[in-house]
């Protein structure tokens, strides 16, 4: 999980304001609780499942690394 925020630590740190915004867009958008498409998931829903899947690649692959030296 440390390698997931530290990856999110420098995108964060490279385009501060970008980030923000794209955060901000996300959160706004989030209020509409009508699905995507006509059988689709509401957006809130949506972005939560999303979420979750990035975060368990992320867990993934922190699996995979090598532990650091000491």
């Amino acid at each position: 999980m440390v390698a997931a925020w530290q990856i999110f630590d420098q995108v964060a740190t490279s385009a501060p304001a970008e980030f923000r915004d794209v955060i901000s867009e996300t959160r706004a958008d989030a209020k509409n609780t009508e699905p995507l498409a006509e059988k689709g998931w509401p957006v809130r829903y949506a972005t939560r499942r999303l979420a979750w899947h990035v975060l368990d690649h992320a867990w993934e692959i922190e699996d995979r690394t090598e532990p650091a030296a000491g």
